[in-house]
């Protein structure tokens, strides 16, 4: 019993390094290498690249595209008329129609055919088959009509869910945009009338108020277009401070920097300095955001 135990390790391990291997199972191993070396070869051989077709209409109209709406536009897109304006100029040159025209062409083929043959069926075109082979007959395919409107009301539903949290989003990013900058605004009048020294900085500090709380009425006059910056800012700034403003391409950005301008020129610490130049900082993401 004992020499057969050991027989049996010596032939599982005659070919691992811990016995010698007969001339047979050398062969073996050699040809279970080669094998195992083709497959790997093969397989890596066999992958090809894979070719992605493009669309021509829609790869050239993407340099046409615009993510931002003017106030105008935005006009032009709530309008009630939009609906007779597509159908008359947007229908046939639209890229959602050029793509969505093969699936639909598909689908109504299909359509097509399953009502004709229902249709036959019904008025007892088809032939008779049931001569020739006895268990013959023509099936009948259709459905019920509320089949349709069970399975489209889940994705319906979800749609509208997915539209009404994305409007909300949008909403409430906005308000927090909002309350974030009014925030900012009063700490910045309070770091200008508590850091900024009464006897030497009195102007700058009063002229850093006021450009602070200009810059809330200027983002508001470039989101809105039912509001005038000059009417809004009349009582805010100074005549020249409102003629400076008034001939600006970018009134907020000009805001911001008249607001540096009055950090630089200010005699507060350097510490003091970075902490209220963090929140200009802070206001100007917070009009990139908005806008």
């Amino acid at each position: 019993m004992a020499q057969t135990i050991m027989l049996n390790q010596h032939k599982r391990h005659s070919c691992t390094g811990l016995g010698f291997c007969s001339p047979q199972l050398r062969v073996q191993a050699k040809l279970r290498t080669v094998r195992i070396a083709a497959f790997k070869s093969k397989s890596i051989n066999s992958t090809k690249p894979v070719k992605l077709g493009r669309d021509a209409a829609k790869e050239c109209s993407r340099k046409f595209r615009r993510t931002t709406f003017d106030h105008d536009q935005w006009a032009q897109h709530r309008s009630t008329g939009r609906y007779w304006r597509h159908l008359k100029s947007g229908l046939l040159s639209s890229r959602i129609v050029r793509g969505l025209a093969a699936p639909l062409i598909y689908v109504g083929a299909i359509s097509f055919a399953v009502v004709s043959y229902e249709t036959a069926l019904k008025d007892g075109v088809l032939p008779d088959l049931s001569g020739a082979i006895s268990w013959w007959h023509w099936p009948s395919i259709a459905m019920s009509i509320s089949g349709p409107f069970s399975l489209s009301t889940f994705a319906l539903s979800l749609l509208l869910v997915f539209r009404t949290n994305s409007s909300y989003q949008r909403w409430n990013e906005a308000r927090k945009l909002w309350g974030s900058m009014i925030n900012r605004s009063r700490d910045i009048a309070r770091q200008t009338l508590q850091w900024f020294p009464p006897d030497t900085n009195a102007e700058v500090a009063a002229a850093m108020c006021r450009w602070t709380t200009a810059f809330p009425f200027v983002l508001m006059v470039s989101l809105r277009e039912d509001h005038e910056l000059q009417e809004c800012l009349q009582d805010v700034l100074t005549a020249d401070e409102l003629s400076y403003i008034m001939r600006q391409q970018h009134p907020g950005s000009a805001v911001l920097q008249m607001m540096g301008a009055c950090v630089g020129a200010s005699h507060a610490k350097e510490i003091q300095k970075a902490r209220i130049d963090e929140n200009i900082t802070f206001m100007q993401d917070v009009m990139g955001g908005c806008e």
